[in-house]
């Protein structure tokens, strides 16, 4: 099973989104999570609230019972390491989207644009 690693305070979690992880997330969220990176293309950056929900979903297929709050937490940790917001939509939530199969990888984006050229 494909997972993302967040190593923050020298301890590390797994981060997995499932079908049914992006359902509870479309719930929460009153959208589709892909959303956000079509916002992102804009200039405009997601709710903070938005990305502690997909970290806290993420968390839990091995995390299970991590709540919220304790998500919003581990973001704060992750800041005091000197990263942000912007860093960890751009690093852990593209790789934690890509490995449930909500979007491609780069080289997928550039075999597409081949074969729509051919």
């Amino acid at each position: 099973m494909l997972y993302t690693e967040l190593t923050v305070k020298d301890k590390t979690y797994k981060l997995r989104l499932t079908t049914m992880g992006v359902m509870a997330l479309e719930d929460r969220l009153g959208r589709n999570p892909v959303e956000i990176f079509m916002e992102l293309s804009e200039g405009k950056l997601p709710k903070v609230r938005d990305i502690v929900y997909i970290l806290h979903q993420a968390l839990q297929p091995y995390h299970n019972g991590f709540s919220v709050e304790k998500a919003a937490e581990l973001l704060d940790s992750y800041a005091e390491e000197g990263m942000s917001i912007y860093d960890f939509i751009t690093n852990e939530v593209m790789s934690i989207f890509r490995n449930a199969g909500l979007i491609g990888n780069e080289s997928d984006k550039q075999e597409n644009e081949e074969e729509a050229k051919n």
